[in-house]
């Protein structure tokens, strides 16, 4: 009796063994699973809230001009400004003959003229603050950073006052010259009109106009910003 009662007991409890290895080999893999979720869940919890703190922002918000544009601008406007104040202001020409090459007869530089000379100044003046003003830096070193930006404003506005004066003289200089060959008869064909410092002068004084136009759109889109920015963090 005392063998078989061992016997059974040895025998249930091999059973109750294999029983539990078996549980044991079934539960495994699934505490794997468990534990490889909440891996993947705890390494995904930062990125979820970095893409919720992440503000989003539309392709079609509203983006002020870059900061470079007006300066740029004002540069190139004052390059060609100095080429019109010191060009050919008036050229005439006249066909003696027919089948012959018009010829030059009459040419007014503007180097000539002193309002001639100050175009050519001022546009030096708004092409080198110009450059200042493209990389950002002080004018000579003491100026504050605003005249950086204003001066090639003024000399800007010089410039196209200044041209804004002169082309019309400079079109009644062409009408006389005009004028006066009409008395003569010994040509076939005479043209006076604008020469190539005139015409400069005029795309000089739109680049110009433009630099300033920007120039100033872009400061007050900035000042919007910044007060909104003061605002929203008031509340």
């Amino acid at each position: 009796m005392g063998e078989t009662a061992l016997a059974e007991a040895v025998e249930e409890n091999g059973e109750q063994a294999e029983v539990a290895d078996k549980t044991r080999r079934l539960r495994l893999p699934w505490s794997r699973r468990d534990r490889a979720v909440e891996a993947v869940g705890e390494t995904e919890t930062p990125q979820d809230g970095a893409a919720e703190e992440a503000p989003e922002v539309s392709p079609l918000a509203y983006k002020t001009f870059s900061p470079k544009l007006p300066p740029a601008l004002t540069a190139f406007g004052g390059l060609l400004a100095i080429g019109g104040g010191l060009g050919a202001w008036v050229r005439a020409t006249r066909v003696q003959t027919e089948g012959l090459a018009p010829e030059q007869v009459a040419v007014s530089m503007g180097y000539n003229d002193p309002e001639g000379l100050t175009i050519a100044v001022f546009g030096g003046v708004a092409l080198i603050t110009a450059l200042l003003w493209l990389r950002r830096k002080p004018l000579f070193g003491f100026l504050p950073a605003f005249a950086v930006k204003l001066v090639p404003v003024l000399a800007s506005v010089a410039v196209i006052g200044l041209a804004i004066w002169q082309l019309p003289l400079i079109d009644q200089q062409a009408q006389a010259l005009a004028a006066d060959a009409i008395q003569d008869a010994s040509f076939t064909a005479f043209h006076a009109g604008l020469g190539w410092g005139a015409w400069l002068m005029i795309v000089a004084s739109v680049l110009l106009f433009l630099g300033i136009v920007i120039g100033i759109l872009r400061e007050f889109d900035l000042r919007s910003a910044a007060k909104r920015r003061t605002q929203e963090g008031d509340v």
